[in-house]
C-alpha cells in the first residue's frame, strides 16, 4: 500500500463527511511537512486538489510544497495542472514561466507566457513579465514589439 492509498483510505470519510477540507487539509499537510513525511503531504495535497480543484489557494500552497520539497520536474507538473484548473489565476502562470526561464528555457518560459496571454490577456504583471523575460534575454527587439502591443495600463509600472 503506497502512502497516497493510505493517506486516502484513512481520511476519506473525513474528506468527504468535512466541507472544511479547504481549511483543515492543508493544515494536515503541514503536519506531514513538519515531520519530514514529504510523500504523505504530496497525498494529502493531491487528493484536496481532486475535491477542490478550482481553489487557487491550495494550488498555492501545492506548488510551494513542491518547489521546497519536491524535484523541478514535481514543480513543473503542478503548476501545469493548476493553471489547466485555475486559468485566471495569473501567479500561477508567472510561478510556471519564471521556473521554466530559471532552468534556462527559455522558449518555453515564452510559451507559457503566450499561454498566460490567452487566459488573461489585460494582465499587466502578465505584460511585464512577458517584456521583462525579453529585455533580460537580449531579446531587445521582442521586448519593443511586446511594448507596442501592451495594453497602457500595463505599461504604467514600468514607466514608474
Amino acid at each position: 500500500i503506497t502512502q497516497a492509498s493510505t493517506v486516502h483510505r484513512n481520511s476519506g470519510i473525513c474528506f468527504a463527511q468535512a466541507f472544511s477540507i479547504s481549511s483543515t487539509s492543508p493544515e494536515d499537510a503541514d503536519s506531514f511537512i513538519a515531520n519530514k513525511a514529504y510523500n504523505s503531504a504530496r497525498a494529502v495535497y493531491a487528493y484536496t486538489l481532486t475535491v477542490f480543484p478550482l481553489k487557487k489557494s491550495i494550488w498555492m500552497r501545492a506548488a510551494f510544497f513542491e518547489k521546497n520539497h519536491g524535484s523541478v520536474e514535481q514543480y513543473e507538473a503542478l503548476l501545469q495542472k493548476a493553471v489547466t484548473h485555475c486559468p485566471k489565476a495569473e501567479v500561477l502562470w508567472l510561478m510556471r514561466a519564471k521556473s521554466k526561464w530559471l532552468a534556462g528555457n527559455v522558449p518555453e518560459a515564452r510559451s507559457t507566457l503566450n499561454d498566460a496571454f490567452g487566459a488573461n490577456p489585460n494582465s499587466e504583471e502578465i505584460w511585464i513579465a512577458a517584456i521583462t523575460l525579453e529585455s533580460k534575454n537580449n531579446e531587445h527587439e521582442r521586448a519593443r514589439k511586446l511594448l507596442q502591443k501592451a495594453p497602457y495600463s500595463a505599461l504604467i509600472p514600468l514607466l514608474l
